[in-house]
């Protein structure tokens, strides 16, 4: 409300043709006062109105502006390392408001003006973005928004195979490899008798390795190589022989006088 004063000698009158504006005369009790109530402007847009007095041929224009809803945040932009974290971000104005992000790695926490930022950690090797936007709530009309850039910085490339070395026995079987890594890899062995369940990947991964039956006496050996970025991890891999076996059958053989021949399997 803000009080306007008539100074007059004669009659006179107010009026006003804008909705949002109410007069309320005191009269001659209180003297000439005159105030003017303005409704809540809710719009994102100032608005112009006017009070007009009237006394004999006399006329008096008081002009009357009304600010618009306002809102701004103290930062355009936040930056986070790969581990997260915290930041808050002021919201200044006379709007309430509303704040929503484009990624779900961030939490917001509206805490009376401010707004606090929680990032998750990042993992990836890939830096990332997202958008945060905080938004004027409850206007009847119009639109008034604040965009918030946000980055957070790429993990350091991580990579390890364990363990670093297999054994079989002659009979074969699998064993287990366990990756850790939070980029694309690939894994290959130089041996036909071994294989791998899975030969690529992203991210951490548990993989089999099996090897087949040694039939030979000889022990055998493979590697199987993991890659990613410029980083290799060779996991060596050896095969006991097959124990020596020797036995010929049948142990005994009989002919007729007339000779003959038979079959023996050594």
């Amino acid at each position: 409300s803000a009080v306007l004063t008539v100074t007059s000698n004669q009659s006179w009158k107010v009026s006003t043709d804008d909705s949002w504006l109410s007069l309320f005369s005191t009269g001659d009790m209180y003297g000439p006062i005159v105030s003017v109530q303005a409704t809540e402007n809710t719009t994102s847009t100032s608005r112009e109105g006017a009070v007009t007095f009237t006394a004999g041929d006399s006329t008096y224009v008081v002009p009357v502006t009304q600010t618009a809803r306002t809102l701004s945040v103290d930062t355009e932009s936040l930056t986070f390392t790969s581990a997260g974290g915290s930041q808050t971000i002021t919201v200044e104005g006379d709007s309430p408001f509303d704040v929503t992000s484009d990624a779900n790695w961030l939490t917001l926490d509206i805490r009376g003006t401010s707004v606090v930022v929680k990032a998750a950690a990042n993992t990836s090797i890939t830096e990332r973005e997202a958008l945060i936007i905080v938004s004027a709530s409850g206007l009847s009309e119009g639109t008034i928004s604040q965009t918030i850039s946000v980055t957070q910085e790429a993990a350091a490339p991580t990579f390890s195979v364990t363990p670093t070395s297999a054994s079989f026995t002659s009979s074969g079987g699998s064993k287990t490899l366990t990756v850790t890594s939070n980029q694309t890899w690939t894994a290959s062995s130089d041996a036909a008798w071994l294989t791998l369940s899975e030969t690529s990947g992203t991210g951490n991964a548990t993989l089999s390795i099996t090897a087949e039956t040694n039939n030979s006496t000889s022990s055998r050996s493979g590697t199987v190589t993991f890659k990613a970025g410029g980083t290799s991890y060779t996991v060596n891999i050896s095969q006991e022989g097959a124990a020596p076996t020797f036995s010929v059958t049948p142990t005994s053989a009989s002919f007729t006088s007339s000779g003959g021949s038979i079959s023996l399997t050594i």
